[in-house]
């Protein structure tokens, strides 16, 4: 996504890139980023779904550890996560976990010869 990129590249200590461990961001950063939407030539609504996007994941929920700092968008700290985010991201993280199905005993392959499953 373009947006993710241009606040990567004007806020890096904020938007880190992959591999970079994500940071938990500020409560409110939105509306600190809409201040900066022209000068990044994004509209409110990518802005939006950028956040969105940066702040679902493993990635980003493995950051959000009970009394670690948030970021503001000049990588200072900004508050603490607080014990309901934490709990909030582990919720999230256990349901994001791999799902295993046995596989059903004596189900014909639907492939053929020569074809693919």
């Amino acid at each position: 996504m373009h947006a993710i990129a241009k606040l990567q590249n004007r806020f890096p200590q904020t938007f880190p890139k992959n591999p970079a461990p994500k940071v938990p961001l500020k409560i409110g950063i939105f509306a600190d980023l809409v201040q900066h939407a022209q000068e990044l030539v994004l509209k409110e609504a990518e802005l939006g779904e950028a956040i969105r996007t940066c702040c679902r994941g493993t990635r980003y929920w493995t950051c959000l550890v009970e009394g670690a700092s948030r970021v503001d968008l000049a990588g200072q700290e900004a508050g603490n996560v607080d014990h309901a985010d934490a709990k909030r991201a582990q919720q999230l993280q256990a349901g994001r976990a791999p799902r295993t199905r046995p596989k059903p005993a004596n189900v014909p392959s639907r492939a053929g010869p020569g074809r693919c499953p």
